[in-house]
């Protein structure tokens, strides 16, 4: 796998809160991507941190959990804040 260098390390905690965010809802990767037609692989990069999302992806991916943005950030910044060592694939 190819391993990425995010500039920031909230880029990497936005993709460890999306895979928490989306268990809590009791999702699958699978089932997320059916709601929003794209391959699970998107998923996939996304929580294995190979993959950034845009701010409109992001609202997309929110909105397919059933969830807001601001909880996807806020998670996220609870992660950091935590010292969660994330580790990249």
């Amino acid at each position: 796998m190819k391993q990425n260098s995010f500039r920031y390390p909230i880029d990497k905690a936005i993709g460890q809160a999306i895979k928490e965010l989306r268990k809590q809802a009791g999702y699958r990767m699978r089932e997320l991507a059916e709601i929003g037609n794209v391959p699970h692989s998107f998923f996939g990069k996304i929580e294995n941190y190979e993959r950034r999302l845009t701010f409109g992806e992001l609202e997309e991916v929110a909105s397919w959990i059933g969830v807001e943005v601001n909880d996807i950030i806020t998670k996220a910044k609870q992660i950091e804040q935590q010292g969660s060592h994330v580790q990249i694939h």
